[in-house]
């Protein structure tokens, strides 16, 4: 369990999330990429995890992405805010494609302006996606550092 707490914080010990559609497929730990080792949580591609959250005013969430190992095929990363009335926006959508693209190869910090949803709750929704699988086992998606903060 984990969520982003009222400052932004990655607190697993308190709050709720929603994993879906299956909680094995999301879990927390380290790993390297292209040298650089950091904390992650880690989910399957064609999987999202989402976190309850009431965004403060002139708010950013910023984050880390990467893939753990190397997908044949573009996997695209994607955050969603879906406002309590259940309306959905795309705020950050980014393909990585390792075996194609060297920059791809390292963690790629991001931030998103979030300001558009100040004082609103919802859920942010962070999602991998992939259409073709070029074995059994999917990608996974390692996101690092997330916290939202304000800019002023």
């Amino acid at each position: 369990r984990a969520f982003l707490d009222g400052e932004g914080r990655m607190r697993p010990e308190q709050g709720s999330s929603k994993i879906d559609p299956d909680p094995k497929n999301a879990f927390q730990f380290q790993f390297s990429r292209s040298g650089e080792r950091r904390a992650a949580i880690v989910i399957a591609t064609n999987s999202q995890l989402s976190f309850s959250v009431t965004v403060p005013p002139d708010a950013w969430l910023r984050f880390g992405i990467a893939l753990v190992g190397d997908a044949a095929n573009p996997v695209d990363a994607q955050v969603t805010f879906r406002e309590s009335n259940g309306t959905e926006h795309l705020i950050f959508f980014q393909q990585l494609h390792p075996q194609g693209l060297k920059e791809d190869r390292f963690w790629r910090d991001c931030q998103v302006n979030l300001a558009p949803f100040g004082n609103q709750t919802g859920e942010i929704i962070l999602a991998g996606r992939q259409t073709r699988f070029e074995n059994s086992v999917p990608p996974r998606l390692g996101w690092s550092g997330l916290e939202i903060v304000r800019i002023e």
